[in-house]
């Protein structure tokens, strides 16, 4: 359901008043960690039954809410959906009910159990995209790896990396282009912390999908399996997942094989630049909640990763030995840097 708001400034507690009288009880809503939390770019507010999601912008908002309306249809496990404002003043917020439970960045899984896990989470990808494809979602638009690069680059130039700046964003836009006929899906974002794992009456792990706000974006088939790749705990479950997903989208291993490095070497940048930058996390403060040991072990994970997928992925991608090397030397000092500057 779509309300009309009063005019006024962009106000929670505007919102919450307004919920509140249309017969839906709000109360005690805080930024703060209740131990569930979304990873997201929006403003996010906990109270001990809902979370209420101030989006930036309309088609991140349209999009989230079309698929947790339709979540049922496409067979996967969300949160309910409450109710949406959608306001020229007060802007663009949805209400959703709390689930609880850790994500799965967090949860203490066994090995078959984390089998089951990437098995839930590569069929929930292939209903998604088959979904997706059948209903498109408003305002879908390609997205490429060069998009995201922005924050990053300006962080690096002001540590003392410009050449490494260029030479990411120069090679963020070779891939847009050398997949750009590639066949292309709507993102469900598969980021280990957007997932909150619960168990049924049998006691069997369940999943839940906890963010949608960048399914409009259309990203290459089979690029969300590099998230598998960027965890310790389940990179030995990549090759399963690929596969599964092979067998459930139809798309070609091949295909997979050629975007496996390549991406995943992009979602290790990515990674980076999340911890570098306050562009993800400024709202609602996630690796704040995460703590900052956390938050090196991450950074120190993606920075391996860079380099363990730099020399396939950019040689794949055109670039001369000299410059390969090059980057990964940069990569390494950029590490060093890194962990220097975290030990002080």
């Amino acid at each position: 359901m779509v309300h009309a708001l009063p005019k006024g400034g962009l106000k929670l507690k505007m919102v919450t008043d307004f919920l509140n009288s249309e017969g839906i009880v709000t109360t005690n809503f805080s930024n703060s960690n209740f131990g569930a939390f979304f990873k997201t770019t929006n403003d996010v507010y906990f109270s001990p039954d809902h979370v209420l999601k101030n989006f930036n912008d309309r088609r991140s908002f349209l999009a989230e809410a079309t698929v947790l309306e339709q979540s049922k249809e496409i067979e996967i496990r969300t949160p309910n959906l409450i109710a949406q404002i959608d306001n020229d003043e007060l802007g663009f917020w949805a209400l959703i009910e709390r689930v609880r439970g850790p994500t799965l960045l967090d949860a203490n899984l066994d090995c078959v159990c984390k089998k089951s896990v990437v098995s839930q989470i590569v069929h929930s990808l292939a209903r998604f995209e088959m979904w997706s494809e059948k209903r498109p979602i408003q305002q879908s638009a390609k997205w490429g790896w060069s998009h995201f690069l922005g924050p990053l680059r300006l962080q690096l130039v002001e540590i003392g990396f410009p050449k490494l700046s260029e030479s990411l964003f120069r090679a963020a836009t070779v891939a847009d282009e050398v997949f750009i006929d590639t066949r292309s899906v709507n993102c469900m974002d598969i980021y280990l912390g957007n997932m909150l794992l619960g168990e049924n009456i049998d006691r069997i792990p369940e999943i839940t999908h906890i963010d949608f706000d960048k399914s409009w974006r259309l990203v290459p088939i089979g690029e969300q399996l590099s998230h598998l790749n960027q965890v310790p705990e389940y990179q030995e479950y990549y090759k399963y997942a690929q596969d599964l997903y092979c067998e459930l989208s139809g798309a070609s291993g091949k295909n997979l094989d050629d975007i496996a490095p390549i991406s995943s070497f992009f979602r290790a940048i990515s990674g980076i630049r999340d911890c570098l930058t306050n562009t993800s996390f400024e709202a609602d403060g996630y690796y704040n909640k995460l703590g900052f040991d956390k938050r090196n072990y991450l950074l120190k994970v993606y920075l391996k990763n860079a380099f363990r997928f730099s020399t396939t992925a950019l040689s794949s991608l055109g670039f001369s030995e000299s410059t390969v090397q090059s980057i990964g030397a940069d990569l390494i000092r950029l590490r060093e840097t890194l962990e220097l500057h975290a030990r002080c």
